[in-house]
């Protein structure tokens, strides 16, 4: 069974107030348990209408929780918190009255432990190349041709993840006509890493410029699902090394949040990073947008 103990202390004369629906919340505190599946937690703290006292609620995302614990006011002062369940999304009253002074310190100490029911299963989802493997029909109608490699694919499932095919394949076009697609832009790898990705399969372990390419597979049929999902990747894995093959990607594309990104490590790192040959190589116009976006406040 999971658990975890929180604790935090804020400083209510420095916490941030806002009014939400006639309610004023004094803090929100957030949380989550290490190696979960989407497993968290939110504290939050609001004036009640009728005194001078404040209430303390719970949210919790993923699971039911058993929760107690204590919370404190300044050094004298302590609310117990009595052991209640909180089931996921409903916010829950853990303390309804806190006679605390704007000025305070209020310390929170609470014991969360997931609930586990032997009558509750989490059943998760296959992909689609788990129902395809299967499958004892072959419903392959398509083609993807890469020189002389080939690709089977089904023309209904790529119309639903890209608008791209999805318009290939609804018009009056050759390859709704064929069931061919000819594709001389990227190298087989990349299609086939991509699009197996797109079915579902584990694709490995890939290099940065193996994540690009498919990268660049996804933006050209617009593909959301992964240009989120690896962009995000890439976001989180910024180096010295992979640095300027992200940013060339980024701008070349006009990804906004992913260039904010470069900037922000070419901000700590650029004396690392300037004089490389990679980066030497960079085009003269992504070479002075990193160099400016890094200098401007």
């Amino acid at each position: 069974m999971a658990s975890k103990l929180v604790k935090f202390s804020v400083d209510l004369s420095e916490a941030f107030v806002d009014d939400l629906d006639g309610n004023q919340r004094f803090f929100k505190y957030e949380d989550s348990f290490n190696n979960s599946d989407g497993l968290r937690t939110s504290f939050r703290m609001y004036k009640n209408r009728s005194d001078d006292s404040f209430r303390i609620s719970l949210r919790v995302y993923g699971a039911v929780f058993n929760v107690s614990g204590i919370i404190r006011v300044g050094i004298l002062e302590e609310y117990d918190v009595p052991p209640t369940t909180v089931t996921p999304l409903k916010e829950r009253i853990v303390v309804d009255r806190v006679f605390v002074e704007e000025t305070e310190t209020i310390s929170v100490k609470v014991k969360l432990e997931v609930v586990v029911d032997d009558a509750l299963f989490d059943l998760g989802g296959p992909t689609a190349a788990e129902l395809l493997a299967d499958s004892t029909e072959d419903t392959t109608d398509v083609t993807i041709v890469v020189g002389n490699d080939r690709l089977k694919v089904h023309r209904g499932y790529l119309s639903m993840i890209s608008p791209v095919f999805c318009a290939m394949f609804a018009h009056d076009c050759a390859e709704a006509k064929s069931g061919v697609v000819n594709i001389t832009d990227f190298d087989f790898e990349t299609v086939k890493n991509a699009l197996e990705y797109c079915y579902g399969k584990n694709t490995g372990v890939k290099s940065t410029l193996e994540v690009v390419g498919m990268l660049r597979f996804a933006d050209k049929y617009n593909i959301q699902t992964v240009i989120k999902r690896f962009e995000k990747a890439l976001a989180s894995k910024i180096n010295n090394k992979n640095f300027c093959d992200v940013v060339h990607y980024a701008w070349e594309l006009g990804r906004k949040k992913l260039i904010s990104k470069c900037i922000d490590f070419f901000r700590q790192e650029h004396f690392n990073i300037t004089l490389t040959p990679a980066f030497v190589r960079l085009p003269v116009a992504v070479r002075e947008g990193i160099i400016q976006g890094a200098v401007s406040v």
